[in-house]
């Protein structure tokens, strides 16, 4: 190996047939070179990860309205939701469910990263939705109209939504790359 740099060391001297052979080389190389940049397209995601990011900002956008617009509420507050009340007059919402979503929309979206994120996420969030439909279903049972579980405002419609939110993240947490074999 040794011997091999220094005759590629003594072939480049000037008084060497080689040299010019050498030169005439690298020209090529440096010709062919491509004058762009080669493009490098984005790693593909799995269903998994846009699962999660989908529900992610829609966890977002559902919290962030029901904490900070009285408007779609219903409510007579200011600017921030204080009382429960009910998103586009169908769901129940108060502070604390409006802070979990957004929690919940922030975590889809950076669990949105890698595919194992984003399947822990799909796989957490569809327990936690779960717990809470299930426990929202119970109290129901014996009060109409909004209900609180664990301080958070539920109804039917939230109960009916959560169900349906659980079972769309079992299905995406455990077939992360359902919709690449349809």
């Amino acid at each position: 190996m040794a011997e091999r740099g220094t005759e590629f060391t003594r072939s480049t001297t000037p008084d060497s047939g080689r040299s010019a052979t050498i030169r005439e080389e690298v020209r090529r190389g440096l010709e062919e070179r491509p004058t762009m940049r080669p493009t490098v397209s984005p790693p593909k995601r799995t269903t998994a990860q846009i699962a999660s990011l989908g529900m992610g900002i829609a966890s977002l956008t559902l919290g962030t309205l029901a904490f900070v617009a009285p408007l779609v509420t219903g409510n007579r507050d200011k600017v921030i939701n204080l009382r429960k009340g009910k998103l586009f007059g169908v769901f129940a919402v108060n502070p604390p469910h409006a802070a979990v979503h957004i929690g919940l929309g922030l975590l889809g979206i950076l669990a949105a990263r890698s595919q194992k994120a984003a399947r822990g996420y799909l796989t957490a969030s569809s327990a936690g939705y779960a717990a809470l439909a299930a426990s929202g279903f119970l109290v129901e049972r014996s009060r109409s109209g909004i209900n609180e579980v664990m301080g958070m405002a539920v109804n039917t419609a939230d109960n009916i939504l959560h169900s349906v939110w659980s079972g769309a993240a079992a299905l995406f947490a455990a077939r992360p790359h359902l919709a690449q074999r349809i």
